[in-house]
């Protein structure tokens, strides 16, 4: 041990010079063993972070093409590339799940963190080092670490952006469990604790300091050694104009691989790591997801030109401010004429942007909420006009300076590019104060945003969501690549044949499908078959649509739905996954449509006794909504008249209700499959199935007569564009009701819909595990160290049920959370919460690209098993080899999908979710703060996620409208005494204030009306 420390010491110095500084909340001095429990179990707190509360799957989709290709080209989010291309060449940039990742890093890998990993800490900053430190363990909401200088930290939940999985062995972590806190701590007791100088004994952490710097010391070493090529990254990877994509391990070799040819081309993980480090210092060149980084190892390597683009207009702005610096201190005024040619464009622009901010403001006034204020000109929705008109100043055109100068401000505060670069942020404030216009807001990003829409650039009512670099939506300006391959698709013939038509079988019974009235893609329907010969058993078809039988995994539609990754839904526009010209009409399901239908032979109990998949032509689809079903049962399936808040005017009526008429022997077919999938329901809950469910209020858009949503409406780059009105905006309440499976209950339609889906993807992952064919089975891992959820089941919910008392949200919600997280395989996995022995989607390949893969997995077997007359059984070889025969994928390549599937799906998730955000703090701001629609004085509130470290304020439902809102704590703000807020309490609140550009809702507690109940 002496040995060890002597090592350490004489590290010190170095380290101190060039290691990661140490973070605020650490501890800096030795404890007695016992000491740091009895200074802060006093101190415990149960709070933590905001939450929402999604009883969803805990966590992007792909096509390969060459997956030796070292890089994938997007587009880029400039225009700088030339005016034309090959429809072929811009095909080829298309981005695909499989390349930019490496092929070793291929199949299931665990999403969390375990005892002994190597982790890297992020910093706010690009250009400094991140902090390494090995995870010890973690609490319900925060992590702990032990970090290189030999302190512990606790962190809540961070998103980890580099790990080395089991780097030393979780017993030598054993040695410095006794001095850490074994419970959650809070910043303000972190504070606390640096009086009692708690700390790890040296001698008991010298094993892992000395590990940890020993792999800092050889990245350093390795960075001096390849320290030219290193530097040079970005203009040896880069492409001019178009994003490319790049997995460190790829990108590692590309740089530096011809170095390690005599050790097999295998490059040592500090070596790797140098490599992530110079990346990161080459500040904007280089970007990652943070989100998902640390599973998917993908860096963004921005454009030359984009890069250049920055570089410029921060070189303007410096000399701007120099001549602005060199003015104040001679007293003197400078005319246009006497600035530096690059203060000049600045400076140009400057006046330009004033004029048209007075222009603005004479309809929309300022706010300091991130928005400008609703217009004051109304113009109410009728057959020949709109909510909205625009209004073209074709008399000022912005210049190319100009341009760049916008586009420069579009990345600091529309996408937040420039959030890990300080020196970057500080210069969007220089163009914000140059016009003198905002001298009573703070110079952020708020105002930074606000200006956009000012100058009539951004529209009014922009929902900045889109333009997260990392979702690639099209006419995001960050993938015009894939904008003119749909439109080329969109307008193009395209012939296609169905590979599955020699083997269709037709059905002329009723499919009941059945969706919201709005919906345009209509993926499944259900049908039900009577068994004459065997009573009490009965068919249940789930049809399908069949998009995948018409193209092939090398189409241009599949390379579309590849980079799509699913169907992105707002309330202002859907970003469709296949262009609407093949996924509406003509994949769609409908009469004389093609579909793949997977059938289940069920008894009344539930049990499957039999199943099959075949593919088939529908002639009789009967398009329902759950209101139509309800009434066609006997049930009234009306809303309530004050069910909903509307700002703008009158929401549009829409189109007349359809007057569905279902004849008898429909009915009985539609009474039938509620009773056998009632049937399933009781199954599944008894294999141990959990449905926790809350409703979520609805938000629709309009600005015209017809369908909700607005038109498409780009930034406005070329001469500014204002816009007179505001779209109506329309929430349809979803009153708080949380229902679980221990209690029953629940919508008889809504149950039929879901375990008719969840029934046909069980059916589908039972065909495919009995054949070895690889698909993406979706299933539960959970940390063996974690609490086990049988024995808090027993603990805190089993009185509970067992009295009939109802099932508290916060307690349901932990409950779910201890059975781990989702994960993707291409092996079959249980799934516990749903009660299934395996699960793969299959049911919306108009929608999700993972369920295409299923699709054209599954008719690749059937096509085999037709031609040769027998069961398909691959071996295991088969399955997992790159050209696997019949099979349009291989296990390899799925497993390479899946690290880049996983991770989008979930952004995509949270992206839909802050889109309606968006829209209902805007409708609630523009209610409350300009009278446009009534709103309560007060709301009664659920705390489902009570303050905790890092945060003053409380997650909390409100329970007349049942959306989210966020809470001060009791006392920050005069309200509601000095109790705090604890998960499950129910308070009367008020509102305090709405912040639009962070799409916060910010309620004011009044009083206690009750207690939650401790689990």
């Amino acid at each position: 041990m002496s040995a060890q420390l002597a090592k350490i010491e004489s590290y010190r110095h170095d380290i101190a010079e060039h290691a990661p500084q140490p973070l605020a909340a650490i501890v800096t001095a030795p404890p007695h063993p016992l000491g740091i429990r009895e200074h802060l179990r006093r101190w415990q707190s149960e709070n933590g972070t905001e939450q929402l509360p999604k009883f969803e799957e805990s966590f992007d989709n792909g096509y390969q093409t060459d997956i030796s290709n070292d890089l994938t080209r997007l587009a880029s989010q400039d225009d700088f590339r030339p005016k034309t291309r090959s429809d072929n060449e811009d095909e080829a940039r298309m981005p695909t799940l499989t390349e930019g990742v490496a092929e070793e890093d291929g199949g299931l890998r665990r999403q969390y963190l375990r005892r002994g990993d190597l982790v890297e800490l992020g910093t706010a900053e690009s250009h400094r080092d991140n902090q390494l430190a090995i995870f010890i363990q973690e609490f319900d909401r925060q992590l702990q670490f032990y970090t290189m200088r030999g302190r512990w930290i606790h962190r809540a939940v961070p998103h980890v952006s580099y790990s080395v999985r089991s780097f030393v062995d979780p017993a030598m972590v054993e040695e410095v469990l006794p001095y850490l806190p074994d419970h959650e701590v809070t910043e303000e007791e972190l504070d606390q604790a640096y009086g009692f100088e708690l700390n790890v004994p040296r001698e008991a952490g010298a094993k892992l300091v000395e590990r940890m710097v020993d792999f800092w010391r050889e990245s350093e070493a390795a960075y001096r050694r390849h320290a030219s090529t290193l530097d040079s990254a970005h203009r040896i990877l880069a492409h001019p104009s178009d994003i490319r994509f790049g997995h460190i391990q790829r990108i590692a070799h590309k740089l530096i691989g011809a170095h390690y040819k005599s050790t097999g081309g295998v490059i040592p993980e500090p070596t790797i790591y140098a490599v992530r480090k110079a990346l990161n210092r080459n500040g904007f060149a280089f970007s990652f997801d943070k989100r998902s980084h640390d599973f998917t190892g993908i860096f963004h390597i921005r454009p030359i030109q984009q890069v250049e683009m920055v570089e410029k207009v921060q070189g303007w702005l410096r000399a701007y401010q120099e001549d602005m610096t060199r003015m104040t201190a001679h007293g003197t005024t400078l005319g246009l004429q006497d600035l530096h040619p690059d203060a000049q464009k600045v400076q140009s622009f400057v006046q330009k942007a004033k004029q048209l901010i007075q222009i603005s403001r004479q309809t929309r006034a300022a706010t300091e909420l991130g928005n400008v204020a609703p217009s004051t000109i109304r113009l109410p929705i009728a057959t020949n006009s709109d909510s909205i008109r625009a209004r073209i100043e074709k008399d000022v055109v912005f210049t190319e300076a100009d341009q760049s100068i916008i586009r420069f401000m579009e990345a600091w505060a529309s996408s937040n590019l420039f959030s890990r670069h300080p020196r970057l942020c500080a210069l969007g404030p220089v163009v914000l104060r140059a016009t003198g216009q905002y001298e009573e807001f703070a110079l952020d990003t708020h105002a930074g945003f606000m200006f956009l829409q000012e100058i009539g650039v951004l529209l009014p009512f922009e929902n900045r969501v889109k333009y997260d670099e990392h979702l690639l939506l099209p006419n995001s300006q960050h993938s015009q690549v894939l904008e003119r391959l749909q439109s080329r698709t969109e307008q193009a013939e395209i012939p296609m044949e169905d590979s599955m038509l020699p083997w269709r079988e037709r059905w002329s019974g009723p499919v009941f499908a059945i969706d919201a009235s709005d919906t345009l893609e209509v993926d499944d329907g259900v049908s039900v078959e009577r068994i004459p010969e065997s009573p009490g058993e009965y068919w249940i078809h789930v049809h399908i649509a069949n998009p995948t039988a018409f193209f092939s995994r090398d189409h241009a539609l599949a390379k579309i739905a590849a980079h799509m990754t699913e169907t992105v839904y707002m309330p202002e526009r859907k970003y469709l996954m296949l262009p609407s010209k093949f996924s509406i009409y003509k994949f769609s399901l409908g009469d004389q449509r093609s579909a793949l239908t997977f059938s289940a032979r069920v008894n009344m109990t539930g049990a499957v006794v039999d199943k099959k998949i075949t593919p088939r032509t529908l002639d009789h689809v009967l398009r329902l909504t759950a209101q139509d079903c309800e009434e066609a049962l006997g049930g009234s399936g009306a809303e309530s008249s004050d069910s909903s808040i509307t700002v703008g005017g009158a929401a549009p009526t829409g189109r007349p209700k359809r007057h569905i008429h279902l004849k008898n022997p429909e009915i009985e077919d539609l009474r039938l499959l509620i009773d056998l999938t009632q049937a399933r329901k009781k199954r599944r809950v008894k294999a141990g199935a959990l449905s926790f469910h809350v409703g979520e209020p609805d938000f629709k858009v309009y600005d015209r007569l017809g369908r909700p949503g607005l038109g498409h409406s780009p930034p406005y780059r070329h001469c500014p564009r204002f816009i007179d009105g505001d779209p109506v905006i329309r929430m349809q309440k979803n009153p708080y009701r949380f229902t679980t499976s221990f209690a029953g209950g629940g919508n008889p339609i809504n149950d039929l819909v879901e375990e008719s889906m969840l029934l046909a993807s069980e059916i589908s992952a039972a065909w495919c595990k009995e054949r070895n064919i690889p698909v993406i089975y979706r299933g539960l891992d959970r940390r063996s160290e974690s609490v086990d959820p049988q024995a808090f089941y027993d603990s805190s919910l089993r009185p509970l049920v067992d009295s009939g008392s109802p099932l508290p949200l916060h307690l349901a919600f932990k409950y779910l959370r201890l059975h781990g997280q989702v994960v993707f395989n291409t092996e079959p996995i249980s799934h516990r919460t749903l009660g299934l022995p395996h699960y793969t989607r299959v049911t919306s390949p108009l929608r999700r690209y993972g369920d295409l893969i299923a699709h054209w997995q599954i008719e690749a077997a059937l096509r085999e098993e037709a031609r040769s007359g027998k069961a398909l059984i691959l071996s295991s070889s088969e399955s997992d080899k790159q050209s696997s025969g019949c099979l349009p994928f291989s296990r390899t390549e799925i497993d390479l999908i899946i690290q880049r599937l996983q991770p989008r799906e979930r952004m995509i998730r949270r992206a839909k979710s802050l889109a309606d955000s968006f829209w209902y703090s805007m409708l609630v701001w523009r209610a409350w703060k300009y009278g446009e629609a009534p709103l309560p004085s007060t709301f009664e509130v659920l705390v489902y996620r009570s303050a905790g470290p890092g945060t003053k304020m409380s997650s909390v439902l409100i329970k007349e409208w049942g959306s989210s809102a966020s809470m001060v704590q009791s006392g920050a703000d005069g309200g509601g005494g000095s109790q705090e807020h604890r998960d499950g309490d129910w308070w009367e609140a008020r509102l305090h204030s709405v912040d639009v550009y962070k799409r916060l809702i910010l309620l004011e507690p009044l009083r206690l009306l009750s207690r939650g109940v401790e689990g």
